[in-house]
């Protein structure tokens, strides 16, 4: 606050140093319904133009996007698969997490 006291704590789950197209790419896999063609595009373009209004990526960094999409949905399948194997999700969540996998 204008005081300097802490007025808030934000919780992002998992923060560190990383490189700059991840938050888009965070982003993207939590704001965009892939499973709708149509709409994704739609998501997407919307979503990026909102990030490249802050941040404006190189060339290295665009290529990179399908790869790191990729990754997170693979990371986001083993993180099911742990909670399948605590009991905390059942199989077929599991098996959803990798058919959104695009080959």
């Amino acid at each position: 606050g204008a005081d300097g006291q802490v007025s808030a704590v934000l919780d992002f789950e998992v923060a560190g140093l990383d490189l700059r197209v991840t938050d888009l790419v965070a982003g993207l896999s939590m704001a965009v319904d892939w499973e709708e063609p149509e709409r994704a595009a739609e998501q997407e373009s919307a979503f990026r133009r909102g990030y490249q209004r802050v941040v404006e990526l190189d060339a290295a960094e665009e290529a990179a996007i399908p790869a790191l999409l990729r990754r997170r949905l693979i990371g986001s399948a083993i993180w099911r698969a742990g909670r399948w194997r605590l009991g905390l999700s059942d199989l077929d969540e599991v098996r959803e997490r990798l058919a959104a996998i695009p080959a």
